[in-house]
Parts: structure tokens; C-alpha cells; sequence
């Protein structure tokens, strides 16, 4: 999907990570995907781990969904995960968030 000249994908990520901030969850699922693309020349089957929980990345009806690994059903529910939309960069630019600088957002 375009946005202001920009390529963006909309994908559907596990409810637990909604307790991180949105800006350093998008960067790190960025780097994850485009780390695994670079390599393997495509974005499905990529592994992102984030704190307890592990997904694996799959198309569902023409969205990005990092499926949790233990999740057996074959779409994704509301109350199990949340749509964000991710910001492709064409440009190998450098990005400084690594899983453990995640910040999180919960309540202490």
C-alpha cells in the first residue's frame, strides 16, 4: 500500500507487543523482516521473537501476519493480535533499536 509516497505494509502482530512503544516495535519488526529478506529474498517464513513470544511471518488476506508459532488456527483473531501499519525503507538505513532497548509502555 502507498501513503505519502512511501511503501507501507499493514500487519497484524501479537497483543503482548502492544505493551511496547509503537515506534520501537516498528523498528524492530523492520529490521527482523528486512534482515530475513535480504537473505532469503522474501519476508515469509522471517522468525521475530519479542520478550516470550516467537511468530513467524505469513500472508493472510493480503496483510502481513507475524503468526505466533503456537497459534493453530488459520486467521487472526482480535482479541489474540493488533493491526500497525509498518513504514518499508528502500534504503539500507541504520537502525539503532535492538530487542533488548525495546521501551516498554505498561502501566508500572
Amino acid at each position: 500500500m502507498m501513503v505519502n509516497g512511501k511503501y507501507h505494509y499493514i500487519c497484524i502482530v501479537p497483543q503482548e507487543w502492544n505493551l511496547y512503544a509503537r515506534d520501537d516495535l516498528e523498528l524492530y519488526i523492520f529490521k527482523s523482516l528486512r534482515d530475513y529478506f535480504t537473505k532469503n529474498g522474501k519476508i515469509n517464513g522471517s522468525v521475530t521473537t519479542i520478550g516470550e513470544i516467537t511468530t513467524k511471518t505469513e500472508n493472510w488476506n493480503l496483510k502481513l501476519w507475524l503468526k505466533k508459532v503456537s497459534d493453530r488456527k488459520t486467521y487472526p483473531d482480535s482479541e489474540s493480535y493488533f493491526w500497525m501499519l509498518l513504514d518499508w525503507r528502500p534504503c539500507p538505513d541504520e537502525i539503532l533499536v535492538d530487542m533488548p532497548h525495546l521501551t516498554s509502555v505498561a502501566p508500572s
